[in-house]
């Protein structure tokens, strides 16, 4: 029995030290449309229950470039990518209800993908593994969350 768990301490299981969990929030500040997934991510699980909170990263992968621009919306539905780039806010404290209602306008602070590393090497590596080229029909937030919640829980077979 004890043998068991020496053995298992010596493999290197690649997953992530946080939970992961996906939300959607609206694309524009208006309520509606809430097809823009963002990923959250923190050290200790999320219940059905909570109110609130706390100690919170939120990872998104959005344009670069303005997409209230016009020529930005038309190069976006002719298919045509652009650059991309993954967003890291931390959010020290948050009301869920806000947090999908009201995301833009809570408080929080932007933060270095770097600052991931410290805490979770794993999900570092998948955040700098991710192709940060944006396409709106193939390459988006959504397929971003999907590569996360998929990958964040695998064996690294590297190490």
């Amino acid at each position: 029995m004890y043998m068991k768990f020496w053995l298992l301490n010596l493999i290197h299981i690649g997953y992530t030290q946080f939970f992961i969990k996906i939300i959607n929030i609206p694309i524009y500040n208006c309520g509606l449309c809430n097809f823009h997934d963002i990923v959250l991510a923190k050290m200790d699980e999320f219940n059905v229950n909570d109110t609130m909170y706390k100690n919170l990263y939120a990872i998104d992968f959005c344009p670069c470039e303005n997409y209230m621009d016009s020529k930005v919306i038309k190069k976006l539905l002719l298919g045509k990518s652009i650059p991309g780039k993954i967003q890291v806010h931390y959010i020290d404290k948050v009301d869920i209800d806000s947090l999908t209602t009201n995301f833009n306008t809570i408080n929080k602070k932007l933060v270095s993908v770097e600052s991931i590393k410290k805490i979770d090497s794993h999900l570092y590596k998948l955040l700098q593994s991710w192709n940060t080229s944006y396409h709106l029909y193939k390459h988006n937030c959504q397929s971003f969350s999907h590569y996360i919640r998929t990958n964040a829980y695998t064996i690294d077979q590297k190490n």
